[in-house]
């Protein structure tokens, strides 16, 4: 009978251990990204911005797994499509739209270097899919519509993979990352490379 009380106390007590090591946090996060495109649109699109939000579980030690909402949009160079559009000539044409938008739905392995301070560094793995859209490109000449270019909204798997750092902040943990998106697309993948800054409650 005190053997099987032992054990009962033992399997409580481990149980107990292993649930307190389950650990839930979100938050928010926002940064830059540069795009990366296949030929000939690398030339119109560069820089962009972009955010969303952070799911956290903790449930081995080093280890966390991350679910990632992220939008990013990148505006097109509209002085670049309008040399590239008059090649030279002197038609007076105006650029408007032809922006790109990225919604990413992710998820995400982290695995951290102990260091023993309140500095962790980690390497980071994920995939998912992300839905490619924007606005449509319309050239205009004396405000009338020469040409209207409509972007069509896809879907489409990605990995990523990157490094970054936490930053423990009283309860709440801080975080700096570097990551490339790579998007699979039969016409030429697709990618960008946030740099990202956040936090976890």
């Amino acid at each position: 009978m005190k053997k099987l009380a032992v054990l009962t106390l033992v399997l409580t007590m481990v149980a107990a251990s292993s649930s307190a090591k389950v650990r839930f946090g979100g938050g928010a996060h926002g940064g830059l990204s540069f795009a990366s495109l296949p030929e000939p649109l690398t030339k119109f699109y560069g820089l962009g911005f972009g955010g969303g939000v952070n799911a956290d579980v903790d449930l081995i030690r080093n280890f966390t797994f991350r679910l990632n909402v992220d939008y990013n949009s990148f505006p097109s160079d509209k002085n670049t499509w309008k040399s590239h559009l008059e090649n030279g000539r002197p038609l007076n044409l105006t650029v408007e739209g032809g922006n790109l938008s990225v919604v990413g739905i992710t998820m995400n392995t982290l695995g951290k270097i102990p260091t023993g301070s309140t500095v962790t560094p980690y390497g980071m793995f994920g995939m998912g899919f992300h839905i490619i859209g924007g606005s449509d490109l319309r050239v205009l000449s004396g405000g009338r519509t020469l040409l209207t270019a409509p972007v069509e909204t896809v879907t489409k798997f990605g990995l990523n993979f990157g490094a970054g750092s936490e930053f423990l902040v009283g309860p709440s943990r801080l975080f700096l990352e570097v990551k490339y998106v790579l998007i699979f697309d039969g016409g030429g993948n697709i990618g960008h490379l946030p740099l990202t800054f956040g936090m976890v409650f």
